[in-house]
């Protein structure tokens, strides 16, 4: 897509899209995605999930969903937390993790993403690539944890990442 078309995407005169649900709707939507963790879950033989938590809405909403759907024994979090991250947002994933009652590692990801910055120095360079090696660098310790599910790494993605398209392959 070029750059002419983008920006005629994002000025559009077409009014926004009304995703907002009716409470009726917002509940049958919550009971769809647990009911579809915990067959996730089931169908793999799994005896639960990783899930990789940064704080933000997204890794969030999608623990306390994992919880009712696999129990707090049922899920295990992971905070990775590199030089880009505020502190503060960290503190939130374990915030949640402890009010989940859900256990959790701290795996620090900055050693792994400076050895890609020291053999790529380019992709530090740019602001979108040292951005996917972040993300992507972050998708390497959920499996390692745990081979057989890893509840999130497909993708969870956000409204606006829907609304502009981009989205980080692998990441």
């Amino acid at each position: 897509m070029s750059q002419t078309s983008k920006q005629s995407v994002l000025l559009s005169d077409d009014p926004p899209l009304d995703l907002r649900l009716s409470e009726s709707e917002l509940e049958a939507t919550r009971e769809r995605v647990v009911a579809f963790i915990g067959d996730v879950v089931d169908d793999a033989g799994a005896e639960g999930a990783v899930l990789g938590l940064s704080g933000g809405v997204d890794s969030t909403l999608t623990a306390y969903l994992a919880v009712e759907a696999l129990g707090e024994d049922g899920l295990h979090g992971i905070t990775m937390p590199s030089a880009v991250n505020d502190p503060d947002v960290m503190t939130d994933a374990e915030r949640v993790a402890h009010e989940l009652g859900i256990e959790y590692d701290v795996v620090e990801i900055q050693p792994i993403a400076e050895s890609f910055f020291d053999a790529f120095p380019e992709a530090a360079a740019d602001q979108t690539a040292a951005g996917n090696v972040y993300v992507r660098t972050r998708a390497v310790p959920r499996p390692e944890h745990d081979p057989v599910l890893r509840v999130g790494d497909e993708g969870i993605e956000d409204r606006a990442e829907a609304m502009t398209g981009y989205y980080t392959k692998y990441g």
